[in-house]
């Protein structure tokens, strides 16, 4: 190899790296994470991979004249050429847009949406790598088991939740304070002002909007908690546990020192997130008491006197922390939540007892309105599979059961009981709470795989809580025979 190979191959990289989008935005993270600010985020706009990449992110049905192949790459390179000879300030999000239009004249601002993704992720990548976990679909199910098993040891809690995820105006300076581009800058000005977040096509890029701005709160709550127990390690510990818009911090310290940690976050909210006391709430709890979070709500059992005996003190092990360590947490269903779910899905009154039925499914076929009935009550157990109380579901399943009745004798005009007993012998019925079926990774009230007794049998699986769970279900026949067996 000569020597004036030498010279051109690293000239080559450079070139392919002007050329290559991909290249240039694994640079930016690298920059970014050594806290330099970015510039020319608007020129990699320019690059068609990237909106080619974007149209594969947006995943469009293959239906329609404007969704072809040609159709799609004839508008990249229409919006490109804007974006060059500036005329973006008034070809893009000109026009407001409602969350139930079509996306078909607004096809130019989604794939923008998602090229410029491709930048903010790169830039704030370090910042929402941790918190990027708390957004995906499983997030209130894995907080809430993290909080049933690490929640034992506090005893004050700080439960927090923001009403409206983005604050403009903050949002822009958060962006601002990495990215030095007024023109791209210009374009999130355009963005948060056209409405179009709304859309359910946006809605991946409101999430990442929404985790830049969280991300500055869970680095504070980091921040505080280096500063309130870093020296204070035999006097209090901190766990912070966040899902979406709402958090919760426990903390093992005295009733003081946690009021002084709800002070400085309510200021954290209002002066640096820029949330108002009603887009903000932000409350202390004792453990004891039922702390409301992700529709559950969590306290601690309380400890038993008669479990404690002077031989098992004198075996603690030495430096271990004082505190409620042997607490138990429990998952519970808002009695409330059960009643709003009945009043709203027109079962009737929890309250007392009024079933009616539903006027607007009159219309339907029966097997129709009985999979609609199944279809509702089975979200809805699923959800609250991890509580203890999860029986305090047998009066709604009740009351739904009632209702059904009734929705189909309005839609036969006939009676309640001849249309229950028909419909009974047709084994048109509603599922029980104990019959409702899931996925057998959801198993059990901790979401985990069970062992089985007996590996041969198929277990049914059932929405019991772990105080209802005593050894493990077997196949219909076996528990045909055992009933015999006892008659």
């Amino acid at each position: 190899m000569g020597k004036g190979d030498r010279l051109t191959n690293p000239a080559k990289e450079v070139m392919n790296m002007a050329k290559n989008p991909f290249k240039q935005l694994e640079t930016i993270k690298i920059a970014a994470q050594k806290g330099r600010r970015i510039t020319d985020c608007f020129r990699l706009l320019y690059k068609e991979e990237l909106w080619l990449k974007a149209l594969e992110r947006l995943q469009l049905p293959k239906s329609g004249s404007y969704r072809t192949e040609a159709a799609c790459l004839e508008e990249i390179r229409r919006s490109i050429e804007n974006l060059r000879n500036g005329a973006y300030r008034r070809t893009f999000f000109a026009s407001p847009m409602k969350g139930n239009e079509d996306v078909k004249p607004f096809l130019k601002e989604f794939l923008l949406l998602e090229a410029m993704r491709f930048i903010l992720e790169a830039v704030f990548a370090h910042r929402i790598s941790s918190a990027k976990h708390m957004e995906d679909s499983r997030a209130p199910f894995a907080a809430l088991l993290r909080v049933k098993r690490t929640f034992g040891a506090y005893t004050w809690c700080i439960k927090g939740e923001i009403a409206s995820g983005i604050c403009s105006r903050q949002l822009l300076q958060f962006v601002g304070a990495k990215i030095d581009d007024r023109r791209f800058l210009y374009i999130i000005k355009k963005v948060l002002a056209s409405g179009i977040l709304k859309h359910r096509r946006a809605r991946s890029f409101r999430g990442l909007l929404e985790r830049i701005c969280f991300s500055e709160l869970d680095h504070f709550v980091q921040i505080c908690a280096e500063n309130y127990f870093r020296r204070k390690e035999h006097f209090g510990k901190i766990n912070y546990i966040r899902s979406g818009r709402e958090f919760v911090i426990g903390l093992s310290c005295t009733k003081q020192l946690a009021r002084s940690l709800l002070a400085d976050l309510e200021i954290f909210l209002y002066e640096q997130l820029g949330f108002s006391k009603s887009e903000s709430r932000v409350q202390l709890f004792h453990l004891e008491k039922r702390v409301p979070f992700l529709g559950y709500e969590f306290c601690r059992l309380k400890q038993r006197k008669s479990g404690h005996s002077p031989e098992r003190a004198r075996l603690k092990p030495a430096g271990e922390l004082a505190g409620p360590t042997d607490r138990k947490i429990i998952l519970l269903i808002p009695d409330r939540k059960i009643r709003e779910f009945a009043r709203k899905k027109g079962y009737g009154l929890l309250e007392n007892g009024v079933i009616s039925h539903r006027k607007k499914l009159i219309h339907k076929t029966e097997e129709e309105i009985l999979a609609l009935y199944n279809k509702e009550l089975k979200n809805f157990a699923q959800y609250y599979r991890l509580a203890a109380n999860i029986h305090h579901l047998d009066k709604l399943f009740y009351i739904a059961r009632g209702s059904f009745f009734k929705t189909v004798a309005a839609k036969r005009k006939s009676s309640v009981a001849k249309t229950a007993e028909h419909l009974r012998k047709k084994g048109l019925r509603i599922v029980s709470r104990r019959a409702v079926y899931f996925e057998r990774s959801t198993y059990g009230s901790e979401g985990g795989r069970k062992p089985a007794l007996y590996p041969a049998r198929r277990l049914i699986p059932t929405l019991r809580s772990d105080t209802e769970q005593r050894g493990y279900r077997c196949d219909e026949e076996t528990c045909r025979i055992r009933k015999n067996s006892r008659h």
